[in-house]
């Protein structure tokens, strides 16, 4: 049995192994470029999603505010937000969004430069074994038990 990669399952996961990338190599990236290359991996993986914009705020304790701020949602509706905590001091689970505006995949990722693309196909083909970080198919396949078809 195989899990698809646009089963709740396998998206959960992939955005906790992306975002443990993103804490160790993506830290000097701002939302939009981060969200730029978090798009690649997950066109990557097969995982069907969008790209939005809008502003955010944290409602934890409702102090702080971002007027632009760009995020992936997937089919599934799982959030792929790595920045927010930069901006607003709290994970994306603290977060609302609102103005949202679905923005065009192709468009927005006109501005990939292709040594930034480079580098994170070296990365996440190769993964990084000393701290367990994979963004490869076959590692997320792995971690699962089952193929993801």
């Amino acid at each position: 049995m195989s899990i698809s990669p646009n089963s709740i399952a396998s998206q959960l996961r992939a955005r906790e192994v992306i975002g443990d990338f993103a804490k160790l190599f993506l830290t000097h990236l701002d939302c939009d470029g981060c969200t730029r290359l978090v798009s690649i991996l997950l066109d990557n993986l097969g995982i069907e999603h969008n790209i939005y914009s809008g502003i955010i705020y944290e409602t934890k304790n409702k102090l702080n505010t971002f007027p632009l701020h760009y995020w992936i949602i997937t089919g599934q509706g799982i959030i792929f937000d790595f920045k927010s905590e930069k901006w607003l001091g709290v994970t994306f689970e603290y977060v609302t969004y609102q103005n949202i505006m679905l923005l065009d995949k192709s468009k927005f990722m006109e501005c990939m430069s292709p040594f930034a693309i480079g580098v994170l196909m070296i990365c996440g083909r190769f993964g990084d074994n000393k701290n367990g970080i994979f963004i490869n198919k076959k590692k997320i396949e792995a971690e699962n038990g089952n193929g993801i078809s």
